[in-house]
């Protein structure tokens, strides 16, 4: 699906509100991801993805931190691509530790994949249930988080 298919630009029509992000950089999958003033429109997002849904058996809907995002119906998700990238990118040693970062219910699978071997860290201002080991309060966090690991390694 691009940005010129049929399905993009009558869903995108529906949702005149919303912006739509076909692709993510680094991401494993194309998806759709609308951004929807939270406030407003979330019932009629909800029945359009429903709608298209019902249509393409090939899709599915998830959402995440005031996100919607369209995905291909497949056994996939972001834990599945973290396992993979460590193995295909020959990964899997002991001497490598996984760090992963994600502030969305979405990366939660990531957080359970990494659980026995790597390092979770969720970004939230509030205390939340999660598979992540650890968290951070904001992303100004995250930032001063990683410089101190560089600096380490300097």
């Amino acid at each position: 699906m691009t940005g010129d298919s049929p399905f993009f630009s009558t869903t995108t029509a529906r949702l005149r509100r919303s912006s739509v992000n076909q692709r993510k950089p680094c991401s494993p999958i194309q998806r759709g991801r609308w951004y929807v003033p939270w406030r407003h429109g979330v019932t009629k997002v909800t029945r359009a993805l429903n709608e298209v849904v019902a249509r393409h058996s090939e899709l599915r809907t998830i959402t995440g931190k005031k996100v919607f995002e369209l995905q291909p119906n497949i056994d996939w998700n972001k834990g599945r691509a973290v396992l993979w990238l460590l193995e295909t990118l020959g990964l899997e040693q002991p001497e490598v530790l996984p760090l992963y970062i994600g502030d969305d219910l979405t990366d939660e699978d990531a957080f359970r994949a990494l659980r026995q071997r790597g390092v979770g860290i969720v970004v939230s201002e509030l205390p939340r249930p999660t598979a992540a080991r650890y968290a951070l309060r904001s992303p100004g966090g995250v930032e001063r988080f990683l410089r101190e690991i560089v600096a380490g390694l300097l």
